[in-house]
């Protein structure tokens, strides 16, 4: 059975659409999406403007809510044609800066009312799903001329919390691959000698950046000095301040590879030694999230007539007896549905190997009180007065 795709914009309902392709994708804060109608020249197209909003759907399911940001208007002796192109509603977010305001200690809670749903882009914005468990008391600062975007992913990483926007417009704060509703019956990709239900599949895998052991060095917030690492051998290191002082946290994390890679970072938010720990295991998740992806082609929006479009966070399982390490649980980080006259509706899913995803690390607030400064400023001098008495004294007769 076909599925309907329809495209509505300033209150019309358009279903005679060409060329189109509408991405998302997780790792992006706005995705892309086109597409092309194409109309004898005695046709009024005069309601398709730049600015307006647009909603695709495919059957009675939201694919897009998003922003046009582009319409080109061509003609020829075959007729007219409007190609008309944007993104979704997180681009509003992303090219937009945040208010000056006086203050500069603000929860998460106050940065999404202050800056997104009580904004000027308010009417864009309507509803926040976030996890009960958010500490919104926490605090970041903001600086003039930051993107709204960025100010409330900030806000989102100083709860350990990741931000993205569904497919309605609707912003989402948490784990990506815990809070996406999944489908009732599993969903297997075969490509096989045999049988396949995929168009192609292709797997790669890169290790440039994946290491045997990855080492954190950081130094407590009142502690004057920077870091400095001295390696000895493969696997062992040692973190030295100025005047041959440890660093006060240190943690590593480590996995098996065919020989051994170390990887030493100094990190200068980390303020415990439960944030070094966290630490290590997220830059250990994060270089083995990317070091495994498998691209694969469908051939319509849908796994079946039961399932809804395909959606950013669903597992899948995958099989083939022709491509080595693709057999497994993946999730889904990107899709894209395109749509054109010779191929019809086809899909091209992105997906990473479940469990290497780890959501952001939370450290204490990034931005600091006045005395807080002022104490620091204060240790750091004293240490810089001991350091040049020390070395008058070494001079002198």
């Amino acid at each position: 059975m076909p599925r309907s795709i329809s495209v509505k914009l300033n209150g019309r309902i358009w279903m005679a659409i060409d060329d189109m392709e509408i991405d998302s994708d997780l790792l992006t804060p706005a995705d892309g999406w086109s597409f092309t109608i194409y109309q004898p020249l005695s046709a009024d197209l005069s309601w398709i403007k730049a600015g307006s909003t647009i909603e695709i759907k495919s059957q009675d399911e939201v694919v897009l809510t998003g922003i046009v940001d582009t319409v080109q208007q061509s003609i020829t002796r075959d007729g007219r044609s409007i190609r008309v192109a944007g993104r979704d509603l997180a681009g509003q977010l992303l090219d937009c800066s945040v208010p000056l305001f006086v203050g500069q200690e603000i929860s998460l809670e106050e940065t999404i009312g202050r800056f997104v749903t009580s904004g000027s882009l308010g009417q864009l914005f309507h509803n926040l799903i976030a996890k009960e468990s958010l500490n919104l008391a926490k605090k970041i600062g903001v600086q003039p001329g930051e993107s709204v975007w960025v100010a409330v992913e900030k806000a989102a990483k100083a709860q350990g919390q990741y931000l993205w926007l569904n497919a309605d417009g609707s912003l989402q704060i948490g784990n990506p691959f815990q809070d996406i509703p999944q489908p009732k019956k599993p969903i297997v990709l075969v490509l096989s000698s045999k049988i396949q239900n995929v168009l192609s599949m292709d797997y790669m895998q890169d290790v440039s950046q994946v290491y045997s052991e990855i080492k954190v060095l950081a130094e407590a917030n009142d502690s004057a000095g920077s870091f400095t690492a001295g390696r000895r051998n493969r696997l062992n290191s040692q973190a030295v301040i100025r005047g041959d002082k440890k660093a006060d946290y240190q943690a590593s994390a480590t996995q098996a590879l065919a020989h051994e890679r170390l990887r030493i970072v100094i990190d200068g938010e980390v303020n415990s030694q439960a944030e070094a720990e966290a630490t290590a295991q997220k830059i250990l998740h994060d270089s083995n999230l990317s070091a495994h992806t498998l691209n694969v082609t469908l051939d319509q929006w849908h796994y079946d007539d039961d399932f809804a479009p395909w959606q950013i966070g669903w597992r899948v399982g995958c099989f083939s007896d022709l491509i080595s390490g693709v057999t497994g649980k993946w999730v889904i980080v990107r899709r894209t549905f395109t749509l054109s006259r010779t191929q019809g509706a086809m899909t091209r899913l992105t997906l990473k190997r479940e469990g290497d995803w780890m959501n952001p690390v939370v450290h204490q607030d990034e931005f600091k009180g006045q005395a807080y400064r002022a104490k620091r400023k204060a240790r750091s001098k004293a240490h810089r007065n001991a350091l040049k008495a020390a070395r008058s004294q070494s001079k002198a007769p």
